[in-house]
């Protein structure tokens, strides 16, 4: 989507304004919500069991409020994890690690990142800026727009307006249920009311359609070889059972294929 993006516009200009940094600023993201009324839903004895037993697709409303029930009972790097990638943990890596145990998980490098004393909402959206911010969305933008030869600016990231967003009080990004409140009330009487509180859309590559499709012979090539350079490190039949969809169906499964398929390329390339 990012080069689609910056091809359109190197047809027409050099320099583009974006939006990077709004959502990790003023609180758009849905687990800002959650964040902010964890204690609460921490408190609802019966809500993890609520939801533990649906089926629905992850995606869905239902599936999602499975996901949030066991979100609520993880720990700190465990829950980042979650509210994001959501892939395997470090329980998940006994089974399909092979060399022993590591020195260094996910959840260690996320709380190595903790800062201070700061409330759930805050730090959640502090450890957004450091790692979803800084590896991933600006580093996709910037590949991007330098592919065509756009520059591409962030102005949300203004070292000012960072300052000033990083102290506002929780009700100034979340206020009821409405997400970047403060940003959406500044604006309110400037835009159109359908852009002001228009629905949040995901701006993703189509990654299971892609995975069924064009990366189906790259599958068959590095995840389903067993003599893959990638089991050298993991067990072949944990990931086949990724593969199969019959294990971890309550976690980002596409994301968590693509993974594995870009680091069995990598090591098919560089070792």
């Amino acid at each position: 989507p990012n080069l689609a993006i910056a091809q359109a516009a190197s047809q027409e200009v050099k320099v583009m304004l974006n939006g990077d940094g709004g959502d990790e600023q003023f609180g758009g993201y849905r687990r800002y919500f959650l964040a902010k009324h964890s204690a609460k839903l921490k408190a609802m004895k019966h809500f993890t069991e609520l939801f533990s037993a649906t089926d629905r697709p992850r995606r869905s409303i239902m599936g999602f409020m499975k996901r949030v029930g066991r979100i609520m009972k993880q720990t700190e790097g465990k829950q980042y994890l979650s509210y994001t990638v959501d892939m395997l943990q470090a329980e998940d890596l006994a089974a399909i690690w092979k060399r022993g145990d590591l020195a260094q998980t996910a959840e260690k490098l996320v709380e190595r990142k903790k800062m201070g004393q700061l409330k759930e909402l805050d730090q959640l959206m502090h450890y957004d800026r450091k790692f979803n911010l800084l590896s991933g969305i600006l580093v996709k933008m910037d590949r991007a727009s330098m592919a065509y030869s756009v520059e591409a600016r962030s102005p949300f990231l203004d070292h000012e307006l960072f300052d000033f967003t990083s102290h506002l009080p929780d009700d100034f990004k979340i206020r009821g249920n409405k997400r970047k409140y403060l940003l959406k009330e500044l604006y309110a009487n400037k835009l159109p009311k359908e852009v002001v509180n228009a629905k949040k859309i995901s701006f993703e590559a189509p990654l299971d359609q892609w995975l069924q499709t064009a990366f189906a012979p790259l599958i068959d090539q590095y995840l389903k070889d067993a003599s893959a350079k990638l089991y050298q490190y993991l067990h072949f039949q944990e990931v086949q059972k990724i593969l199969n969809r019959t294990h971890y169906q309550e976690r980002n499964q596409d994301y968590l294929l693509y993974s594995l398929l870009v680091l069995s390329i990598w090591l098919e390339e560089n070792t």
